[in-house]
């Protein structure tokens, strides 16, 4: 470790010294990055001296629960406030303790230059001294008011770069080696996680290969959190990387977690707008920061978000599978929409439009597809709405005309204000009840129905006229209100699994910021579509 350490830092050095003779950066500067790296290069051989005696002689000794949560991100900062500080005579802690304790705001600075603040110990010194000391003082010096910021943190673990912890792999299969029986990477999904495979395995250029439990990236959209783990031995093209994790430190599924998490994200976006470059690999990743608990630790993390997933998942299956269809009576006489409803909505716009400011929008994106239930509304203000819209009153069905196949449809009971690409309609014919029609509307049956109208260029919708054309198949009145009631207790259950999901992922989202030190923060639900490019 230490001759590594000691190659790393004759690179470093190197590299500062180009940069100081093309004037990027000066010797001020290069002094202060050089004794950070020396900080950070120590800690990490204390920590290896551990692991080595306790690996040797079965000891639970283990420097990490004496290292602060200081991250090298704030070690820099730290350094960087008190480069200007002559330091003093004190030689121990002790020393530096009585001097904090006995010395005036404006003469301690020397002090805590002496302290390190990777350690807990030291870091928690200063902490105890800073949180003794009156606003005004702090705000006097602001070397002080810059520590007292990084030690107020709430992060109970310590935070550290992925460098060292994971190694990239640059295993190149020829293309005329390529062995077909492996599967190749087709795209990893930010929103499931998983890695999707090419249905056709052939090749026109090199590739990189995978082992099972190698960490995959997306070079384009590893800041979204394209990435996962391999489960299975597989190739790649050159827009993705490969890692190999160091299992004694960190637990695979917890570096996907904390890599995935929406901090992480946020930190990385921030530094996307300052300038990241469309592909990002090893460099990139190894040099963002985590969270670290111990491996124990890491293992009930994983095991507690795991069980939350699992409800989600199990949440999820019954949601896919649910069809109004499974309900309806469809082999019943047939009669037109036209016989049974017509387009019955007023188009508002402008300063018509201005006066419903305070009303519920509701735009394609807030209907669930199938169900029609509701999410993530808002008013015709806080929807930011100019446009043309329609007025839909209750006991309207609103049925959405764009897209039909995705069977976006709903009952009102409330009025509101739609987008004008959604009809608002009313049932006149008195055999049919409004409610079982607008489940008729939100059927794959009645989408298909549909399809006849699609082949058009541009975006697919159904006009009116074209809507007034299709027969439905209709049972009696009293046959439409049992099954309505049928319906509408298996919505109740639907509406249980939404609540169970929500619970869950609050839980998850709650466990992450526990892990990040930051404050929870509920989230809405938010209906988006998922466009990944890989």
């Amino acid at each position: 470790m230490e001759a590594k350490g000691k190659i790393e830092r004759e690179k470093k050095e190197a590299d500062l010294d180009k940069k100081l003779k093309a004037k990027k950066t000066t010797a001020s500067n290069k002094s202060i990055e050089l004794k950070t790296f020396d900080q950070i290069l120590e800690n990490r051989i204390q920590n290896e001296i551990a692991k080595r005696i306790d690996k040797a002689h079965n000891y639970s000794f283990n420097l990490a629960n004496y290292k602060s949560v200081i991250s090298d991100s704030q070690l820099i900062e730290w350094t960087e406030a008190l480069k200007h500080i002559q330091p003093n005579g004190a030689t121990t802690v002790e020393d530096v303790y009585k001097k904090l304790n006995n010395g005036k705001p404006e003469n301690i600075l020397p002090y805590l230059l002496k302290l390190n603040p990777t350690s807990a110990l030291e870091a928690d010194i200063a902490r105890e001294y800073l949180s003794n000391l009156d606003k005004d003082n702090i705000t006097k010096h602001k070397e002080l008011n810059v520590i007292k910021e990084i030690l107020k943190s709430k992060q109970k673990y310590p935070i550290e770069k992925i460098e060292g912890k994971v190694e990239p792999k640059y295993i190149k299969i020829k293309k005329e080696n390529y062995d077909s029986e492996i599967d190749i990477v087709d795209k990893i999904s930010f929103k499931d996680g998983k890695i999707h495979f090419r249905e056709e395995k052939e090749t026109g250029m090199d590739l990189y290969q995978a082992e099972k439990g190698d960490l995959v990236t997306s070079k384009i959209n590893v800041h979204q959190g394209a990435l996962a783990l391999a489960d299975r031995k597989l190739v790649c093209s050159t827009h993705y990387q490969v890692y190999e994790i160091d299992k004694t430190q960190i637990n695979p599924a917890y570096l996907v977690i904390a890599l995935k998490s929406k901090q992480l994200q946020d930190r990385v976006n921030e530094i996307k707008n300052g300038g990241i470059k469309n592909e990002q690999g090893a460099e990139f990743l190894m040099s963002l920061e985590i969270p670290l608990p111990s491996l124990d630790e890491q293992n009930a993390i994983v095991s507690q978000i795991g069980k939350q997933k699992a409800i989600i998942e199990g949440a999820d299956l019954v949601l896919k599978n649910w069809e109004v269809d499974d309900y309806l009576n469809l082999t019943s006489n047939e009669d037109s929409v036209s016989n049974i409803a017509y387009v019955d909505g007023q188009i508002i716009k402008d300063e018509k439009l201005r006066t419903k400011f305070d009303e519920i929008y509701v735009g394609g994106e807030n209907i669930e597809s199938g169900t029609g239930r509701l999410s993530n509304l808002k008013t015709v203000e806080e929807a930011g709405i100019v446009g043309p819209s329609y007025i839909f009153k209750p006991g309207q069905i609103v049925y959405s005309k764009v897209r039909p196949n995705l069977q976006k449809c709903f009952f009102a009971d409330f009025e509101g204000i739609c987008s004008s690409d959604i009809y608002p309609l009313t049932v006149f014919n008195e055999n049919v009840v409004p409610e079982y029609f607008a489940r008729v509307l939100q059927s794959k049956y009645f989408s298909t129905k549909t399809q006849v109208f699609q082949d058009r260029a541009g975006m697919p919708k159904v006009n009116r006229d074209q809507l007034a054309t299709i027969n439905i198949s209709l049972p009696d009145k009293e046959e439409q209100t049992k099954i309505v009631e049928i319906i509408n207790a298996q919505i109740q259950i639907l509406e249980g699994l939404h609540q169970m999901k929500a619970k869950a992922q609050k839980k998850i989202n709650q466990i992450l910021a526990d892990v990040w030190g930051v404050e929870f923060v509920e989230l809405k639900e938010e209906v988006t579509e998922e466009v990944e490019i890989n």
